[in-house]
Parts: structure tokens; C-alpha cells; sequence
């Protein structure tokens, strides 16, 4: 009996054998993940904020891809003129880089690294996590089905003065940006608007000051889910058109937007005249944007925007369809239940231009009567 009994101290039950092996896996998962990604599924930026190595390959890996970009450079860069948000006296402007490549600064603080970040995790260059994970995968899936919704991305440029036309505005050595595609490339006049999406852009870990400086800005936003930045127009009948028929409209004016009507008056300047073809092609894009936020229940996009591009000039004969693109992605964040506040901005603007595009309808079929009499 003692040696039977020696024997069994030995034996491992099956099922300590397999949640050991489970153990291991979960060990060895967590462990291979790629460093510098954060793996916390319930809130925070994508990006690990306290990892300097990763933050330094991450920028390195941008700057190779760029790289390919500035060799195409035959002529200086030169400040791009269609820029309407982010302009401010202590702001760098955007450049421009023949044929078709805008260059946005990028910010010396935590938002460069988030905004890089998210490019290459939307690009697929970086990998979220393991697919063994469901919620994980799912989250991957949705970030890589966005491309659809953002500007192409080719990488991040160091610029330096010499690389400057005499006409750019001056920048520090070895500035860093970051090489979009131009939204704005297919058009002979563009129009654009850029709208600031979301009930608030803050983030929910900002500070006491920084969030009664963001909500004075404009507190109608946490009711429309909206700011407008500002809007550039191609009207040259209009009084206050500069010496290329453009009309600007400033952050001031966005923010002046107190009511819902004042609001639509707003998007009704933007488009002017009888534009419901660019109105109902916004509308098809905008719900399809629509349609990936009511899937999403896992990410945040603070003080992001909604760009819209068309066509301003009546006459030309080959217009390119309008462009509606999701743009400004440093504060995009981990949050369980996805941004209820986007969807918000997005159905106030579905509103509205329903409402200005029947009313277009209405009044050229109005005058269309008033002309068979």
C-alpha cells in the first residue's frame, strides 16, 4: 500500500493539466503583445504614453515612410493657402508639397505621438493587439475599416528652412510634420468647412481649466454636438470676398452661432445658392460615417472634425463629387460605449441639411412655377 500510495502523490488530475496550460497561454499572450500599444479595454489613449522607446521607433518609423515622400521635392514647400482651422498667430501653418501632399505640424506634446499613432494603427503599420482576444480583434477591425473616413497618410517629415519656398512661413529647424493627402486637389475652387465633432473637446482626464476653457468656447456644443472652426466659400459676388472671390469665416464666427437657426443659416452660406447635388452627396457620406460610429463602442474622438469639400465654381464643366472626410485624430481615446457625442454632431448636421435642401427644392420649384405663368 505505501509504494501505491507513493505513486499516486504523483498523479496530476487532467484538469489541473489544462488550466495550467491555460495560465501559460494567457502568459505568454500578454507577453507578446507589441509593446507601447495600450491593451486597457475600458478608457485612455491608444498609445502608451509612459513608454519613451516605443514613442522614439514609433516617430522613426513615420519619418522612413515620409522620407520616400521628400525625395518626389523639386520645388521648395510653400504654405497652403486652402487651410481654414488651426490658424492662429502662435500657430505654424500647414505647408504644401507638389503634386498633392498637405504637411500639418505636428504638436511638441503627447498629441504628435496620438496623432502619428493613430495614422499607422489606421494603416495597419501597427498592430493593436492579439487576435486571440475577441473584444481586442474587434477593436483592430474597427480602427482598419476608418480608412475609408480619413485622409490618406504618408508618413511624417523633418523640415528644415532650406527646404522652404521664400513665399512659406518660416519654421524651427527640423520642424516635424505630418504628409496627408489634399483634400482639396480635385477642385478648381474649392469650398470647405471644417466642423468640430462631439458634446465636448475635452477629454474626460483634462484639467478643471482646461475644461472651462474648452466649454467657454462655445457651450453650445455639448446641445449640438457641433462647433464650427470656420468655412471658406467661393462666392466673388459677395461683398466681403477677397481678391480671389473667397469668403473666410473665422473660429469667431463659429462660435457666434448661439441658436440652432443661426446654425443652419451657417451650412446654408457654406452651400450656397442651389447646391442640393453637393448637399445630397454629403448626405450619403456622412451616414456611412454615421453607420461605422453606431458600431463602434470602444473609442473616443475628442476635438476631432468632420472636413467638407466641393466643388464652388458653377461652370466648371468636369467637378469632382464633394469630399467629406473625419480629420485631427491627438485626442482619439479608448472608451467603453463608443462616442455617443459624435453621433450627436452628426444628426444635428443630417437636421439641418435636410431642412436647407428642401428648402432649395422649394424655391426653385417655386420660381420654376412663377416662370411657366
Amino acid at each position: 500500500m505505501a509504494r501505491q500510495h507513493y505513486a499516486l502523490s504523483f498523479f496530476i488530475p487532467p484538469v489541473l493539466i489544462y488550466t495550467s496550460y491555460l495560465i501559460y497561454r494567457s502568459r505568454r499572450s500578454t507577453r507578446d503583445k507589441p509593446k507601447g500599444i495600450s491593451v486597457d479595454e475600458t478608457s485612455g489613449p491608444l498609445m502608451d504614453l509612459s513608454d519613451e522607446k516605443f514613442q522614439r521607433n514609433l516617430l522613426n518609423q513615420a519619418i522612413v515612410r515620409g522620407a520616400t515622400m521628400l525625395t518626389q521635392l523639386t520645388s521648395g514647400l510653400v504654405s497652403f493657402d486652402a487651410q481654414v482651422g488651426g490658424i492662429s498667430s502662435h500657430k505654424k501653418r500647414f505647408l504644401f508639397l507638389e503634386p498633392s501632399y498637405v504637411l500639418k505640424p505636428l504638436r511638441l506634446d503627447h498629441r504628435k505621438v496620438r496623432e502619428i499613432g493613430f495614422y499607422e494603427l489606421v494603416n495597419s503599420s501597427l498592430d493593436l493587439t492579439d487576435r486571440s482576444n475577441p473584444r481586442m480583434s474587434n477593436q483592430r477591425d474597427l480602427l482598419a475599416s476608418l480608412g475609408t473616413f480619413v485622409p490618406k497618410y504618408y508618413g511624417v517629415a523633418k523640415v528644415k528652412r532650406d527646404q522652404l519656398d521664400s513665399s512659406a512661413a518660416g519654421v524651427e529647424e527640423d520642424a516635424e510634420y505630418i504628409i496627408l493627402e489634399d483634400l482639396t486637389r480635385n477642385y478648381s475652387k474649392p469650398c470647405i468647412i471644417d466642423v468640430k465633432m462631439g458634446t465636448q473637446s475635452f477629454e474626460p482626464d483634462a484639467s478643471d481649466e482646461k475644461k472651462v476653457q474648452e466649454v467657454a468656447k462655445y457651450q453650445q456644443q455639448a446641445d449640438f454636438g457641433l462647433r464650427i472652426v470656420a468655412m471658406r466659400v467661393y462666392n466673388p459676388s459677395n461683398a466681403n470676398a477677397d481678391n480671389s472671390g473667397y469668403v473666410y469665416y473665422s473660429k469667431h464666427y463659429g462660435r457666434s452661432l448661439s441658436t440652432r437657426c443661426k446654425l443652419k443659416e451657417a451650412f446654408r452660406a457654406f452651400f450656397g445658392g442651389q447646391r442640393t447635388l453637393a448637399i445630397s452627396n454629403v448626405q450619403k457620406q456622412l451616414q456611412e460615417i454615421k453607420a461605422w460610429f453606431l458600431k463602434n463602442d470602444c473609442f473616443c474622438f475628442y476635438s476631432s472634425s468632420v472636413m467638407i469639400v466641393y466643388e464652388g465654381d458653377g461652370e466648371c464643366k468636369e467637378s469632382s463629387p464633394p469630399t467629406v472626410k473625419m480629420i485631427d485624430f491627438a485626442r482619439v481615446r479608448k472608451q467603453r460605449g463608443g462616442d455617443e457625442g459624435y453621433l450627436v454632431g452628426l444628426n444635428t448636421i443630417a437636421t439641418l441639411l435636410d431642412d436647407i435642401e428642401f428648402e432649395f427644392e422649394s424655391t426653385y420649384a417655386t420660381s420654376q412655377t412663377m416662370c411657366s405663368d
